[in-house]
């Protein structure tokens, strides 16, 4: 997590721990693209040297007033929900088979 004197901080979660093969980085990039069209507070890339996901989260945050439990409750309520929805269709785009996004994994 990254934090400074301004009111936008940012953490880093690394999605994907392997780089997204060649063939498929442009099918997963317009995905990407797709989502953060869809959410503010969330930005998916893929790495420019590695080709590995990462996603960026907006945590606001008062010049020296960090709040832990507005963090935990923004993983908790918001961070987690998130992925469990879409993280399988990401990696069905990584690995080039696609996967329903209505389908929950158990």
């Amino acid at each position: 997590m990254v934090l400074d004197d301004t009111v936008f901080n940012l953490m880093r979660l690394i999605v994907t721990t392997g780089a997204v093969p060649e063939d498929r980085r442009q099918a997963v990039g317009r995905y990407l693209n797709e989502l953060n069209g869809q959410f503010k507070i969330f930005k998916y890339y893929l790495g420019a040297e590695d080709h590995v996901i990462y996603m960026d989260i907006s945590v606001p945050s008062a010049e020296n007033n960090f709040n832990p439990e507005l963090l935990v409750r923004l993983l908790a309520e918001v961070l987690e929900p998130h992925l469990e929805e879409f993280y399988p269709t990401i990696l069905g785009k990584v690995l080039g088979t696609e996967t329903d996004p209505a389908e929950k994994v158990n």
